[in-house]
């Protein structure tokens, strides 16, 4: 029986609670939600993206939606042919960073206010994916393969001052802050496995914290604290949920099902 950790947290397959300015999905390939602590608002609300207005099966056309945490007052926020996907509120809940493609597949960084209003595309080459916000909302953490390889960048919300943060003949994805903008958790196969990085918000100091044989490929995540990453994994032929610290040691399995991805925190201390 493998070990699960006390103090259990509420890790969803397809609705994703997180720390605010933290957490997003590419829908690219699963369907994503995203709950924020707080937004201007009398209530918390749910970004997501959905295909539920499509005229046909052969229509694949995701859209981004708003909604109440109970579900209600679904209203649909973009109308433009294609995929809109990955949506992400920003720390004070004002904005929404999202990809926009026309297949689903690699698209452009979009933002928009949260009524829908202001949609401005802030990339025009179509390579981009899961764009997040730092956790003081002034700058957008992406990967690109905009230079022939799957890379991390940074750039103002204008779409302004892009900047390189890992240069790798190899996947450099998923990108996440560290909750005091400090480090930032990315996964690369660049030694022949997908593993779990860190490095300092500048590119400086990468280092490895996983080292398994199975694949550490799934968009890992900090604790409220800084102390821990949250992460999916194929290290038992099945991908599950996993916790280690930053340093990788401890690492420990959480979920033993068939299929769990996209685990991220809610703001509660870890016990």
């Amino acid at each position: 029986m493998k070990r699960f950790v006390r103090g259990f947290f509420v890790i969803i397959f397809i609705l994703s609670v997180i720390i605010v300015g933290i957490g997003c999905k590419n829908t690219g390939e699963d369907k994503q939600v995203t709950m924020i602590k707080a937004v201007p608002t009398k209530e918390a609300k749910i970004v997501f993206a959905s295909d539920k207005d499509r005229i046909s099966n052969q229509d694949n056309n995701y859209e981004i939606y708003i909604m109440n945490v109970d579900g209600t007052a679904q209203v649909r926020l973009t109308d433009k042919p294609g995929v809109d996907n990955a949506p992400c509120f920003s720390p004070d809940g004002t904005k929404i960073v999202f990809i926009h493609s026309s297949d689903g597949g690699n698209g452009n960084i979009c933002i928009m206010n949260v009524d829908g209003s202001g949609y401005t595309e802030l990339t025009d080459d179509s390579y981009y994916r899961t764009p997040r916000f730092s956790p003081d909302g002034s700058k957008i953490i992406f990967s690109s393969m905009r230079d022939k390889d799957f890379n991390i960048y940074l750039m103002r919300l204008d779409g302004s001052k892009q900047s390189r943060l890992t240069d790798e003949p190899s996947e450099e994805r998923y990108p996440c802050f560290s909750p005091d903008g400090s480090k930032i958790t990315f996964t690369s196969n660049r030694d022949g496995n997908y593993e779990i990085y860190i490095m300092n918000s500048d590119g400086s100091k990468q280092i490895k914290v996983t080292n398994n044989p199975g694949v550490d490929h799934g968009e890992p995540c900090f604790s409220p604290d800084g102390s821990k990453i949250v992460l999916s994994s194929m290290l038992n032929q099945t991908t599950n949920i996993y916790l280690t610290n930053i340093d990788g040691s401890e690492y420990t399995q959480l979920t033993d099902n068939v299929e769990n991805w996209s685990p991220n925190f809610s703001s509660g201390a870890i016990n």
